[in-house]
């Protein structure tokens, strides 16, 4: 069984998440260590408490430089040292997405360690820092303000009624697949941009 460690600050804020987060592994059959050298992966807790304190970084530190797996918590939008903007590190956003969804991709990810895997499970959802870093750096009602071109809906139209119709060559099929991921994509950028806009 995975043995994991959570690193968060003492921010209120921090436990009564943490405390949460405990329970909900529990449900899974995951309990937390208090060992960090006996872990196997760290839980890290993004905060603005967590990324401040000096004990948090000398948890991930320890991890980051034994080469072992670290998760990101998104609890909050704050910076980052750069060692963690650095190499191929699984991030769970806990601000745009509500609890339940978001432990369901953490479990899923920790599976897929349990397996020998963790790498794998960046696929899970491959556009979510790119997302994250888009609604970091972007007003939120720049976001919402975007509207798709109408020559690209019309298009997208004629590929729907196509594909109705059974008539869609593999070309066309190519096509409409990436107007299908690229319709996703902008619905939750547009969904992240109006949770960022309540919680401002």
């Amino acid at each position: 069984m995975t043995q994991v460690f959570i690193s968060h600050s003492d921010s209120a804020g921090d436990k009564k998440f943490v405390q949460k987060l405990i329970a909900a592994l529990s449900g899974i059959g995951i309990t937390s260590s208090d060992m960090l050298s006996e872990s196997d992966v760290l839980l890290l807790v993004i905060s603005k408490d967590s990324m401040a304190s000096s004990d948090v970084r000398a948890e991930w530190q320890q991890f980051y430089n034994a080469q072992k797996p670290i998760i990101h918590l998104q609890r909050e939008i704050t910076s980052v040292p750069t060692e963690l903007m650095q190499g191929h590190f699984a991030k769970v956003d806990f601000v745009h997405s509500d609890f339940e969804a978001s432990f369901d991709r953490l479990s899923q990810i920790i599976h897929h360690h349990s397996a020998g895997d963790l790498a794998a499970s960046q696929s899970i959802s491959p556009y979510i820092d790119f997302l994250d870093y888009l609604i970091e750096i972007t007003k939120p009602e720049q976001i919402l303000s975007f509207k798709t071109s109408e020559v690209v809906q019309i298009r997208a139209a004629y590929l729907l009624e196509c594909n109705a119709e059974g008539t869609l060559t593999s070309d066309e099929k190519r096509e409409l697949d990436e107007f299908l991921e690229y319709d996703r994509l902008v619905s939750l950028l547009k969904a992240k941009a109006r949770r960022a806009l309540k919680q401002a």
